[in-house]
């Protein structure tokens, strides 16, 4: 079997060019539901090349670089924005139209503040969704100890306004565990680090999406934590985000982002719990007829 070609193109969206990478179906395939991989606070759709050849043999899958990063720029003439998480979801949208997506339903991975933009999307349109996989979402306003969450939040960005980029990440990154002794990947999948706290750390890390439209509208979701991660706050915070929907949480392997580190084993991982979701998804529809 000849490895998969990765195909990339662009779209617009209120005032962006988009640019977004899937693997097309091979001559005589057909039929396989699309999977978008939707970035978190990096942002750059490279962090799921590796990944993505593990599971093209069932989906056809897709990612892009979330607005302002990578190649997805403003358009002549429009400013870097704070980021915006319902113009975010709808952005995912544009790419699933532009790959022509349209009329089918959307399988959805998303890592860490990817998941946020997710859910937004879960509550805003449930019904282009067919299951939604969040990894290790950090929803910090449900956390038993938000307050203590949220103030340690503050100061990292307080450190980013009076002392740069290096004083805020000397503070969050040992707070993200799982990394020890693991060689720092680099490349463009790491994202740039200023533009993420300046635009997008604090609202990636306190807005909650409407949880209570998700859970009323049905719409299949599970979460996952990585083995690695132990109890960081944005594991806590699946905790927290299962029992309000009432969906299962998976633990898989790695860290944070253990599908760059681990990307066959992660695959192999989201395969069962997609077919898990699957089935849960018959089973239900089995029983109330529909």
């Amino acid at each position: 079997m000849s490895p998969p070609v990765f195909t990339s193109g662009t779209t617009s969206s209120e005032g962006c060019t988009l640019h977004y990478t899937t693997i097309l179906p091979a001559a005589g395939e057909a039929g396989k539901p699309p999977l978008i991989f939707v970035p978190g606070g990096s942002g750059h759709s490279s962090q799921f090349l590796d990944i993505m050849p593990f599971l093209n043999l069932k989906f056809q899958p897709a990612t892009y670089s979330r607005r302002q990063h990578g190649l997805s720029t403003p358009l002549p003439g429009t400013s870097f924005l704070y980021l915006n998480p319902a113009q975010q979801a709808r952005d995912t949208l544009a790419v699933a139209d532009a790959l022509g997506f349209g009329n089918q339903k959307l399988y959805l991975f998303s890592s860490s503040g990817g998941g946020i933009i997710s859910l937004q999307l879960a509550a805003t349109h449930p019904d282009l969704i067919a299951h939604l996989l969040a990894h290790e979402t950090p929803c910090a306003s449900l956390l038993p100890d938000s307050e203590k969450v949220n103030d340690f939040l503050f100061s990292v960005y307080t450190a980013y306004i009076t002392d740069g980029a290096d004083a805020a990440y000397k503070i969050f990154l040992p707070q993200i565990p799982g990394y020890e002794g693991l060689p720092r990947l680099g490349g463009a999948a790491e994202g740039d680090e200023e533009r993420f706290l300046k635009y997008e750390f604090l609202p990636l890390s306190i807005y909650t999406p409407d949880i209570r439209r998700v859970r009323e509208s049905g719409v299949s979701v599970a979460f996952s934590y990585g083995k690695l991660s132990r109890d960081a706050s944005f594991v806590r915070s699946t905790i927290e985000l299962a029992s309000i929907l009432g969906c299962h949480r998976y633990m898989v392997p790695g860290n944070h982002t253990g599908f760059r580190y681990e990307p066959e084993a992660f695959a192999t991982e989201i395969l069962k719990i997609f077919s898990e979701m699957e089935e849960k998804e018959r089973t239900r529809s089995v029983q109330f007829g529909f």
